[in-house]
């Protein structure tokens, strides 16, 4: 729910729930490969 809350962009709180993420990946808890994938979408919202 997180990483798709970010992605879409449909929430003010895209950067804390961007930096809960980052922080369920310190300790440990997510995929490895989601933060990537989490991280890029959430830089194309500015790009586009």
């Amino acid at each position: 729910l997180v990483g798709q809350m970010a992605s879409q962009g449909t929430t003010p709180r895209r950067l804390t729930d961007l930096i809960g993420s980052l922080c369920d990946l310190t300790s440990g808890s997510g995929d490895k490969g989601t933060p990537i994938v989490l991280v890029q979408g959430y830089f194309d919202n500015y790009t586009n």
